[in-house]
C-alpha cells in the first residue's frame, strides 16, 4: 500500500542531480522540544516541553509582541526565533536559563525575516520579505549579526529552509505556477538543483541528522501530510505519517539522535504533539495540547 501510493506521488515530480552527501546538523542526545505556540486571545509564544511531553514552561516571559519560528543552534544553548518586539520582524538570538537579554540580529525596518536555520559552524539563513510581501531571498547571516549576504533571489514565493548537516548545502520549497518544488544550493550561492517538482504542495521542515533524508509537507488528497525525500541518487520520496480523515500533520523536527520526528497534529479537537519513527510507522501521540495553536517547533541537541 505504502509503496503504491509513493509511485502516485512520484508520478507528479521531475528529478534533478545529485547534490554532495551531508552529516549530521543537530547530533546529540535528546533534551527538550521548543514550540512557537499561543492560547486564544493572546500572541504567540515560544514554550518548552520535555523530550517525554512533560514540564510545560515558556521559555521567555509573555509579552504584547509575537516571539515565532524557534531554532536550536547545534550545540543546544542558542534559540534563534523570530520576534515582533521592535515593531518589525527581525532574526533574533537568546540563551535560555542564562539570564541574558535577547540580541537582535537583523535590524532591517524595511524587511521582513521567516525561518532561521542554523548552519553547524553557528551561521544562520533564513527568508526575507522585501517589497510586495514576497519571501523572495535566502538570506545568510553570521552569529554575531555581521556579513549578510544573499545567496537565492527568486520571484516566487519560498516555503522552508533548511541547512544540511556540513553547512554546504541549504534546502528549500518554492511555488513553480500552480504546483510546488523542492530545491538546494550551495553555501556561497552557486550549483542550485532541483530535487523534485510538480509537487502538490511542498515546505521544507528539517535535515535528518545521518544527513540521507529531508522532512516537508505534502498534499495527499487534500490532505496534509509529512514526506521526507532523499538527499542522495533519485531524491525517492516516502510518506512518514497517515492522519486521519480530519487531521493534518505540520510543523516538523527531526530528533538529534534521528531516530524519530515530532510534528503537529491538528485534530477536530485541537492540536496535538505527536512523533513518528524515522522512515515512517509507529506513530504515537506526545501530548495533546487542545487549548493551545501550535505553529513551529524545533528538538534540543545535548
Amino acid at each position: 500500500m505504502r509503496r503504491a501510493l509513493v509511485l502516485v506521488l512520484l508520478a507528479a515530480a521531475s528529478f534533478g542531480v545529485t547534490p554532495g552527501a551531508a552529516r549530521a546538523t543537530f547530533p546529540g542526545r535528546n533534551g527538550e522540544i521548543v514550540v512557537c505556540a499561543r492560547y486564544s486571545g493572546e500572541p504567540r509564544g515560544l514554550f518548552r516541553i520535555g523530550a517525554d511531553g512533560g514540564s510545560l514552561a515558556r521559555v521567555v516571559p509573555k509579552a504584547t509582541w509575537e516571539d515565532i519560528a524557534p531554532a536550536w543552534s547545534p550545540d543546544g544553548t542558542t534559540l534563534a526565533f523570530v520576534s515582533e518586539r521592535t515593531g518589525d520582524r527581525d532574526i533574533w538570538t537568546a540563551r535560555p536559563g542564562s539570564g541574558d537579554r535577547p540580541v537582535n540580529l537583523t535590524r532591517t525596518p524595511r524587511r521582513q525575516e521567516w525561518l532561521p536555520t542554523w548552519s553547524s559552524e553557528g551561521r544562520l539563513a533564513f527568508l526575507t520579505e522585501r517589497s510586495g510581501g514576497r519571501s523572495d531571498t535566502i538570506d545568510v547571516i553570521h552569529a554575531n549579526g555581521g556579513h549578510r549576504v544573499t545567496v537565492v533571489s527568486r520571484g516566487a514565493d519560498i516555503f522552508g529552509v533548511e541547512w544540511s548537516p556540513r553547512g554546504n548545502h541549504i534546502a528549500f520549497g518554492v511555488q513553480t505556477g500552480a504546483s510546488f518544488a523542492i530545491d538546494s544550493v550551495r553555501a556561497d550561492g552557486s550549483g542550485q538543483m532541483r530535487w523534485a517538482s510538480g509537487l502538490r504542495h511542498a515546505v521544507v521542515y528539517d535535515w535528518r541528522p545521518d544527513g540521507r533524508w529531508v522532512l516537508f509537507q505534502g498534499d495527499l488528497d487534500g490532505r496534509r501530510v509529512l514526506f521526507e525525500i532523499a538527499t542522495g541518487g533519485g531524491h525517492r520520496i516516502r510518506r512518514l505519517t497517515s492522519p486521519g480523515p480530519r487531521e493534518s500533520d505540520q510543523h516538523a523536527a527531526y530528533s538529534p539522535t534521528g531516530s524519530k520526528a515530532v510534528f503537529v497534529r491538528t485534530t477536530p479537537h485541537g492540536d496535538e504533539l505527536w512523533l513518528v519513527r524515522a522512515g515512517g510507522g509507529h506513530e504515537r501521540r506526545l501530548r495533546a495540547l487542545h487549548r493551545m495553536r501550535l505553529f513551529g517547533v524545533t528538538w534540543q541537541p545535548l
